[in-house]
């Protein structure tokens, strides 16, 4: 009777011991659900925080008020910092933007590939309009037989109209 005591005890233990277990795996399981349900919402907050600040400095970026000048005096010295760098790389690309439409153009040429717009370049900076790369379609301007890009709806060389045929 004692050794029947003794295992019954034993079940009982071990069971409890799994109900305690599942129970934990349950509750840890719960728990991880709701921590990402909490970095979710944290991830919303963050961003509706940075869209007002958006719209606060997109309304008040010529008077900030004091308590937010200098955020915005700093935001103004980054915003220009990315068009230095910006424009260092074009510069490494060997391109620059159309003063027309934005479009990137390669450095020295003439005029606009995308809207035809006079591209205005000083005499030093000038350079021969590119030649077709090797394996690309030689396809050339009737009008200075410059070679065209790909899609270009204007000559880089004379600014010449190119048909769509």
């Amino acid at each position: 009777m004692i050794f029947m005591a003794f295992f019954e005890d034993i079940g009982k233990k071990i069971t409890q011991t799994g109900q305690d277990a599942i129970t934990k795996t349950k509750n840890m399981t719960e728990s991880a659900r709701l921590s990402g349900m909490i970095s979710d919402e944290d991830k919303k907050i963050t961003q509706m925080l940075t869209e007002i600040g958006k719209m606060y400095y997109n309304l008040n970026n010529e008077d900030p008020g004091d308590e937010y000048a200098s955020y915005v005096s700093a935001i103004k010295e980054s915003i220009a910092k990315k068009t230095q760098f910006s424009d260092q790389i074009k510069k490494l690309k060997g391109v620059e933007k159309c003063p027309n439409c934005g479009q990137d153009v390669p450095h020295g040429v003439a005029f606009c590939s995308a809207c035809g717009n006079s591209i205005k370049t000083t005499p030093q900076q000038a350079e021969p309009v590119p030649d077709a790369q090797p394996g690309e379609p030689a396809a050339r301007c009737p009008k200075c037989g410059a070679a065209l890009a790909e899609n270009a709806r204007f000559c880089v060389g004379c600014g010449e109209k190119i048909s769509e045929s």
